[in-house]
């Protein structure tokens, strides 16, 4: 599932990298689902894929993402296989 409900497949993930972020939302990079991220304060769970997959919103290059960096600014940085 996409924005704001739980996720189905967590348990088939691939994850490359967890990352925790400056509003202690939790991030995976995934082998083959974009960008997975867990906010604790609302428990709930959302999803950043291609828009390729989902081209409702902005998303990402590509569905593999290796890394996941936050910069000082707070802006979130995807290293994708593309």
């Amino acid at each position: 599932e996409g924005e704001g409900g739980s996720l189905r497949a967590l348990s088939d993930l691939n994850v490359w990298e967890i990352t925790r972020d400056r509003l202690d939302r939790l991030w995976l990079a995934t082998r083959n689902a974009g960008a997975v991220h867990f906010d604790p304060a609302t428990q709930r769970w959302g999803q950043i894929l291609p828009e390729s997959v989902d081209s409702t919103r902005p998303g990402l290059p590509h569905r593999t993402v290796f890394c996941i960096y936050e910069d000082r600014d707070g802006a979130l940085w995807f290293g994708t296989l593309e």
